[in-house]
């Protein structure tokens, strides 16, 4: 939250009155979380908003980070977790990267056996949702 407090953005949060646990790699599920919203920094129109909401749906936790930044295209999006890719920009290059970060989150959701979508207009908006099962543990502590 200070890179976008920095900018004069926010991150705001809607989290669940319950407590939440799931069963996660606490490093990688952390790098997976600044990924995206390192995502909502880089591809900003302007000031950097993000949401990060935790909600329980059905029998699973689901996860969502929205933002208000320039979009993926419906053309693009297939292919924005494939490893190495980097939307064409022509010669527009103010965004640096390899084209792997999308890939990582992608890769920590499918080991963790988690289901990642994502949701996007250009110019508008773009929501990655990450639905996680409920774990055993979450359950017994219900």
């Amino acid at each position: 939250s200070l890179r976008f407090e920095e900018l004069g953005g926010k991150i705001d949060l809607d989290l669940p009155q319950e407590e939440i646990f799931i069963e996660a790699d606490r490093f990688h599920f952390l790098n997976m979380l600044s990924n995206l919203l390192d995502n909502a920094l880089k591809y900003r129109k302007s000031t950097p908003e993000a949401k990060l909401s935790i909600q329980r749906v059905g029998k699973a936790i689901e996860l969502s980070i929205l933002d208000h930044g320039i979009g993926i295209s419906k053309e693009y999006q297939p292919t924005v977790f494939e490893k190495f890719y980097r939307i064409p920009t022509g010669n527009i290059h103010n965004v640096k990267g390899f084209g792997i970060g999308l890939f990582y989150v992608k890769k920590i959701c499918e080991t963790h056996g988690w289901n990642l979508q994502l949701e996007s207009e250009v110019d508008q908006f773009t929501k990655f949702v990450i639905s996680i099962p409920t774990t055993k543990m979450d359950k017994e502590l219900k």
